[in-house]
């Protein structure tokens, strides 16, 4: 959107022939349409889980996670449900 609003700037400080202005507004379409696109395939990617997200550096596991529940579920006195 910025390129657009550039675009109509440069027109109003300066004279353009018609077929650059033609040429300019062409390129100013064509780059929002790239745009478009990134965007649409940012939405459509799938959502990242899991291990997808975790980094090398995590500092507990996921089994490390599920025994720290286990021992908190203890201590509260509620069962685990599989």
């Amino acid at each position: 959107m910025e390129t657009v609003a550039e675009l109509g700037d440069q027109l109003n400080k300066k004279l353009l022939t018609r077929s650059e202005a033609l040429k300019d507004l062409a390129n100013v379409a064509e780059k929002l349409k790239d745009e478009l696109k990134e965007w649409a395939k940012i939405r459509s990617a799938p959502p990242r889980t899991g291990r997808a997200l975790a980094s090398g550096n995590d500092a507990q596991s996921a089994s490390g996670l599920q025994k720290q529940m286990e021992s908190l579920q203890k201590q509260m006195g509620t069962p685990r449900k599989s």
